[in-house]
């Protein structure tokens, strides 16, 4: 009789087994897919960061962009732009934004203090200069696409010359 007692209880003990088993693998898929998320949207923006800074970079090299008649504070915005704090929107639209569907582009070049500047010793100094700051900000959706803003601190030559790249910053992380 002792024995079928053991035997009897073999059975609940499995099941008891089985279903903590069961609660940690569950915890494990739980963990495993929360970290591929965050990797995931991780590369969402990185490749948001990038794109964005295409975006700068080839903005940056259209004279055009920047206009040097305009005051410290004005900003230029892609046409179409709807907002508010754009004094106009004759910026050139850059030809390869590499945003896909459901990213929104924004950019925008303002002038910014001192009115004009002269270089240190280097390819263009002694020439003044005017500083402009070109933004680019991709904002993606909640389809998976990643957000980014980037800040390129670009000195316009007032007489000819190309754009000089000064700095790079991303608000938020790099401030001024």
């Amino acid at each position: 009789m002792r024995g079928r007692r053991r035997a009897g209880a073999v059975l609940p003990l499995t099941l008891v087994y089985t279903l903590l088993l069961s609660a940690l693998a569950a915890t494990a898929l739980q963990g495993a897919a929360l970290q591929l998320r965050m990797a995931r949207n991780a590369q969402s923006q990185l490749v948001a960061l990038r794109q964005a800074g295409a975006v700068v970079r080839e903005m940056a090299l259209r004279r055009d962009n920047f206009p040097l008649e305009a005051p410290v504070g004005h900003r230029e915005c892609l046409p179409g732009d709807a907002a508010a704090d754009c004094d106009g929107h004759g910026l050139a639209p850059p030809l390869h934004t590499g945003a896909g569907p459901g990213v929104e582009l924004r950019a925008r070049v303002s002038r910014e203090y001192p009115q004009t500047l002269t270089l240190p010793p280097g390819a263009q100094s002694g020439t003044a200069h005017a500083l402009f700051e070109v933004e680019a900000t991709m904002q993606g959706d909640a389809a998976g696409a990643g957000s980014a803003r980037v800040v390129l601190g670009v000195a316009v030559p007032v007489g000819a010359g190309a754009p000089v790249p000064l700095y790079w910053r991303e608000p938020g992380i790099d401030p001024l």
